[in-house]
């Protein structure tokens, strides 16, 4: 028995583990697909299995209209028809989500918990009873729990201390107690999460910063900025469709979505500040193929000249137009992961070469 393995076994923790066997605390067993290709590969590099990682804790955080929630929900709707004893938690603090809402999203109301929450002592209080039961779960299976945590939003969380202020007519500041609260929040849960392979997704506001040059921020203080594996900012702009009435100088402009800005604001697997545009589509939401085709022209995956839009020398579509209404047709896994060479090199970090380091040594 070597020394280490005489330590993991006098300190009694069941989740000590040597380096070479695996970090249960650290390693990523798996993903949750977002149902975006793109969008998996900003996050993980991957855009085929790639997505939000197990075990961590991502934010989505943008202003309102950027479509937050859609990618929560179509996220969750793909982890739980990729896995039958998956399930979700999801925590709310707006009041916004209904079951018919769920139900349209294609979602699998049996297997999700809605739980209300008010304030952030409330966040803490019952994630840490939910994932003392996972880890009950865990010790008596030994079969780590298929399921996922989700809090929308950190934003609409107030505090016990608001609440008794708010009801007393005292207008007392609460001077950074809100920011301190959800800093315990993660200091409380994001291990736990990680040695339970539980994700944690949390939607979030952003604001703009008081000067000139200053940057867009996130809600909440620093606690989610630290324990966040990944915090994807969302910006968006306006996209409007010519009404059919009017003429000229009156015709109506009517809004019919945004394009989505998504930046890694913080990435542990995609570089901070690599960025993909996605188009909203009120009606639509956001289609599984967004952002794909600057991406396979960029690639050199695909060739344009003028109009024709080919690959491999074979002319798959003539004009953008035709291209997404055969898009179907056009985009297999074949296509993807000819691509992803390319996603790895625009989003991902460099990887150290060992036999360098090796001739570097020897010589």
């Amino acid at each position: 028995m070597s020394v280490l393995d005489r330590v993991l076994k006098s300190i009694n923790n069941p989740y000590a583990t040597i380096a070479k066997d695996g970090l249960i605390c650290g390693d990523i067993s798996g993903y949750i697909d977002t149902g975006i290709y793109t969008l998996n590969g900003l996050i993980s590099g991957q855009m085929i299995d790639g997505g939000f990682p197990k075990g961590k804790v991502v934010a989505l955080a943008g202003e309102k209209g950027t479509g937050k929630t859609f990618i929560l929900l179509n996220s969750l709707r793909k982890y739980l028809d990729s896995n039958l004893k998956a399930e979700v938690i999801l925590f709310e603090s707006e009041g916004a989500l209904t079951k018919e809402l769920l139900i349209d999203r294609g979602i699998d109301i049996n297997r999700v918990a809605i739980i209300p929450v008010a304030t952030v002592e409330e966040l803490r209080y019952q994630s840490l009873v939910i994932l003392e039961t996972l880890e009950e779960y865990l010790s008596e299976t030994g079969e780590y729990p298929e399921v996922v945590m989700c809090l929308d939003s950190l934003g609409m969380l107030g505090t016990e201390f608001e609440q008794n202020t708010s009801r007393t007519n005292d207008n007392k500041a609460d001077m950074g107690k809100r920011a301190q609260l959800i800093k315990s929040v993660f200091r409380n849960i994001t291990l736990k999460l990680s040695l339970l392979q539980v994700s944690m997704i949390i939607t979030n506001h952003t604001y703009k910063g008081m000067g000139k040059y200053d940057p867009t921020k996130m809600g909440g203080g620093q606690g989610l900025e630290f324990a966040a594996s990944i915090i994807i900012f969302l910006n968006k702009s306006a996209v409007r469709e010519d009404s059919p009435s009017g003429k000229g100088k009156d015709r109506i402009k009517h809004l019919i979505g945004n394009n989505i800005t998504f930046i890694v604001h913080k990435g542990r697997m995609t570089i901070e500040g690599s960025r993909a545009i996605l188009g909203l589509d009120f009606k639509k939401g956001i289609d599984q193929y967004a952002g794909l085709l600057p991406l396979l022209i960029s690639s050199g995956v695909f060739e344009k000249k003028g109009s024709w839009i080919s690959h491999n020398g074979d002319n798959i579509a003539q004009g953008d137009k035709q291209f997404y209404k055969n898009i179907d047709e056009i985009i297999n896994n074949d296509i993807i992961t000819e691509l992803e060479p390319y996603i790895v090199e625009k989003f991902c970090y460099g990887v150290v070469d060992k036999n360098q380091n090796k001739e570097s040594e020897d010589e």
